[in-house]
């Protein structure tokens, strides 16, 4: 078991889930999120299958977090069972 999490969005396609694979290979589990439940559940699967430790966030919600807060925000949600939950940060310039 791993101690190193990730909470990647988007992990069903493109960037987001050559993110989630490379970040399993490093040894993260992952917290995969993507707007298409089954899309993501087939992502989530095909990521097992190559060995990684990935869960699929269940509900979205939207959060907006300033860039000086993000490292806080992800420290809070890696540092808790978000099961049931699913979060999606996006960072912005403070102003």
């Amino acid at each position: 078991m791993t101690d190193k999490t990730a909470l990647v969005t988007g992990a069903n396609k493109s960037i987001g889930y050559e993110t989630a694979r490379r970040l399993g290979e490093a040894g993260y589990r992952v917290w995969l999120g993507s707007r298409d439940r089954e899309r993501g559940e087939a992502a989530a699967a095909e990521l097992r299958q190559k060995g990684h430790d990935v869960r699929v966030l269940e509900r979205f919600s939207f959060v907006d977090v300033p860039a000086d807060r993000a490292a806080q925000v992800a420290e809070t949600v890696s540092g808790n069972d978000v099961r049931g939950v699913e979060l999606r940060m996006e960072v912005t310039k403070k102003t």
